[in-house]
């Protein structure tokens, strides 16, 4: 009992980090095709309402409880988003302010810095990590994969000086975020920080 209870856990971190990837990419896409074929402004418009229906999807889910009862809904959702707004919701709103607010490359860079980096971070982490670097679990050889993985993905957008500071500040804020939600407070963070880079 206990041992097929510990393999739906893992089959649930495992599915939820697919769809972590999966949405994170295809909102990636959206924003990059959005802005090339539209404007900014008509593809914020268009994330608005995207937004507005995941709102309500979550209002039906979390004070109606729908899916309350649904096995496979439990294991993709984190136990801390069983009963507030899941981390889809955060990722839009924070879509959304880093394209209204900063240039395009440096939005660009911190979502994909935050997406893939969290996603290898988990993965190598829960399989290989051994070196444990906090109570929560979190390990050093998950601290280096989001490190590696935002280094690398967010270069594509901005110079690589900026990216080794802004990855390295994002593996270290992943590591100590444990009840602000880090999908919202790390591309933030790392959007100001590599504003202010360019600046100065």
């Amino acid at each position: 009992m206990v041992e097929d209870c510990c393999e739906k856990s893992k089959k649930g971190f495992y599915l939820r980090k697919l769809c972590h990837i999966t949405l994170g990419s295809l909102f990636i896409l959206f924003f990059h095709f959005g802005i090339k074929y539209l404007e900014l402004k008509t593809t914020l418009f268009f994330a608005a309402i995207i937004l507005l229906v995941e709102v309500i999807i979550e209002y039906i889910r979390v004070e109606l409880h729908f899916w309350g009862k649904g096995d496979k809904i439990k294991h993709i959702v984190k136990k801390s988003e069983t009963e507030s707004f899941s981390s889809v919701t955060s990722a839009l709103v924070i879509g959304i302010v880093l394209f209204s607010v900063f240039e395009k490359n440096i939005a660009f860079a911190a979502m994909t810095i935050s997406i893939f980096g969290d996603v290898a971070a988990a993965l190598i982490g829960k399989t290989f990590g051994k070196i444990k670097l906090c109570s929560r679990g979190k390990t050093f050889e998950g601290f280096l994969a989001y490190f590696i993985t935002g280094l690398l993905v967010g270069s594509i957008f901005l110079p690589i000086y900026i990216c080794i500071i802004i990855s390295l500040i994002a593996a270290f804020a992943e590591l100590n975020c444990s009840k602000i939600e880090d999908n919202f407070i790390i591309p933030l963070l790392i959007s100001f920080i590599a504003f202010l880079l360019q600046v100065f």
